[in-house]
């Protein structure tokens, strides 16, 4: 699939997101005739069922304050295992 295509699937998954469950197959099956970028997208969103959950919570508020962050205070630290 090209750049473009990928940006389509994008653009409608993140719509139909938006839509509750039952009304996703009927945005879609209106919001495009491509039948490739249908599939995708439906492709996408039976993933997402499966997926645990909070899956697409992001991983910091949205309050987050980035800056309090002093990288240099995890120079030579162990996060975890890692």
């Amino acid at each position: 699939m090209k750049t473009a295509e990928w940006r389509q699937v994008e653009e409608l998954f993140e719509k139909a997101m938006e839509k509750p469950p039952k009304d996703r197959r009927a945005f879609l099956e209106n919001a495009t005739t491509d039948q490739n970028l249908r599939k995708e997208v439906f492709s996408l969103l039976a993933s997402l069922d499966k997926a645990p959950d909070g899956f697409l919570k992001p991983a910091f508020p949205d309050d987050f304050d980035e800056s309090r962050i002093d990288p240099h205070d995890l120079v030579g630290k162990s996060v975890g295992r890692f």
